[in-house]
């Protein structure tokens, strides 16, 4: 969808007009196109969000890997982009090793995009990251 722009609407009819099934979210999968007012806020919208650990934990199956942090405790999540910049997610109060749902929710403390920020990333790859912290909420 952020490549498609304004045809995106006559895709979506054309795949409606021949009763097109997707095998996965294509043209109605959510998108932050450049200028989306979500990509000019950055990830700095996330910080303070008190999410499920268990939405947390499902960020694995995008990529994202937790980092082993001191006593036991979890409090970094990492994901390497296409490009290879580094995000990462600082979450409170951790996620224990041995029990990974002790804590039902955490606060996100802080997220980061390494050396650049997400207006200067590909559109296709700063709209999937978003989408996928956007599935946090």
């Amino acid at each position: 969808p952020v490549q498609l722009g304004t045809t995106l609407t006559d895709w979506a009819r054309v795949f409606s007009d021949y009763q097109l099934l997707q095998p996965f979210e294509q043209l109605d999968r959510p998108h932050f196109a450049p200028g989306a007012p979500r990509l000019e806020t950055g990830l700095v919208a996330y910080v303070g969000e008190v999410v499920s650990t268990g939405r947390i934990l499902g960020l694995r199956s995008f990529g994202w890997v937790k980092l082993h942090g001191d006593g036991g405790l979890d409090t970094q999540l990492m994901r390497t982009l296409p490009g290879g910049e580094k995000v990462w997610l600082d979450v409170d109060p951790g996620i224990e090793a041995r029990n990974p749902m002790a804590e039902p929710k955490q606060r996100i403390t802080s997220a980061s995009l390494g050396q650049t920020d997400l207006a200067a990333l590909d559109p296709i790859v700063a709209s999937e990251l978003l989408r996928e912290l956007e599935y946090l909420r």
